[in-house]
């Protein structure tokens, strides 16, 4: 008979039909009789419910819960996204094309959306096939209904959306203009969210929500007050539509790299000196002693949008070098 306090009981029950299932874990205190008279403890009581059945798709299943893009053997299948369809604003150039190849490479069809068609259609054909460009601003509600009419006529649904299209413009608390804190927000965040609004009714359930924050969200770094603030937002609602959308299985999460080596440093300065001045800063103030590569963000953008993070929402990733964990 265990020591008091060390009892344990499991129950497990499933079903032979089903494809995954939810673990309830339940301490109750309890008296039992060992060989030594009563003693108490308590039970470690899992009890595990089948969910309802669920048509076989194809994928390989593991241990009873529904897999993709794994084998058996542990390594992952290189084709992670395959049959997947992904729409990734931002996604004519940085962090959102790198994204954009590396989703393409893992079998998904893609949607690349941004403002200006010249990048886009150079985008596009850098990518390959299985790749459509839409030109939209997320900032305006005519152009987001017309991605959304685009992507139903094409696609139908789709499985995983990568909020990535983002403004930088540095300004401190005495020189910043009304125009600018808008601008910032109006795209960062209020684009952000009317992105993923308009998109939702095609998302198929069982999907990935992918939102593009920073690790300024939580420093304080002079000149990006407005920008760190439009990431801290971003943040919240990947909480929040986390526990809006659970129901439907959809996950939401944040991505939040460090300082990376994009054209968004040189487009947030207005000459090569400051943006060369930009970067020495970012790489004297990064643990690692580098910039990042869009690669690498679009690796840790893999991660949450497939099902190798099928057990993560509401979480942020963060890719910055160590920025905010040493």
């Amino acid at each position: 008979m265990p020591k008091t306090g060390q009892l344990a009981h499991r129950i497990v029950g499933a079903a032979a039909h089903s494809s995954a299932v939810t673990r309830l874990l339940q301490r109750l205190s309890v008296s039992a009789e060992s060989d030594k008279g009563p003693v108490e403890g308590t039970f470690e009581l899992a009890v595990v419910f089948p969910l309802r059945p669920q048509k076989r798709s194809g994928k390989r299943e593991i241990n009873n819960v529904e897999t993709a893009g794994v084998c058996a053997s542990g390594r992952r299948d290189m084709n992670a996204l395959g049959g997947k369809t992904a729409v990734i604003t931002g996604g004519s150039s940085g962090i959102g094309l790198a994204t954009a190849r590396r989703f393409a490479a893992e079998g998904a069809h893609i949607y690349i959306v941004g403002r200006r068609q010249a990048e886009l259609e150079k985008a596009r054909a850098s990518l390959g096939k299985d790749v459509t460009a839409v030109q939209a601003d997320v900032t305006s509600a005519t152009d987001l209904d017309r991605l959304v009419h685009t992507v139903s006529s094409q696609s139908g649904a789709i499985d995983v959306i990568v909020a990535c299209a983002g403004f930088v413009e540095r300004a401190t608390l005495s020189s910043a203009s009304p125009e600018h804190f808008d601008k910032t927000f109006d795209l960062n965040a209020r684009g952000t969210f009317f992105t993923v609004q308009k998109l939702l009714p095609l998302m198929r359930d069982g999907g990935s929500i992918v939102l593009l924050s920073s690790g300024m969200s939580c420093l304080g770094i002079p000149g990006y007050g407005a920008y760190a603030a439009t990431k801290a937002a971003i943040r919240s609602f990947s909480r929040t539509w986390a526990a809006e959308l659970k129901g439907r299985g959809i996950r939401v999460n944040t991505l939040s790299p460090g300082p990376v080596d994009t054209p968004m440093i040189d487009s947030g300065t207005k000459t090569k000196e400051q943006a060369d001045a930009v970067r020495a800063m970012y790489v004297a103030m990064t643990p690692l002693g580098r910039l990042g590569r869009p690669e690498e963000i679009a690796s840790a953008a893999l991660f949450l949008a497939s099902n190798e993070s099928s057990f993560s929402t509401g979480i942020d990733v963060v890719a910055d070098g160590g920025v905010t964990q040493l």
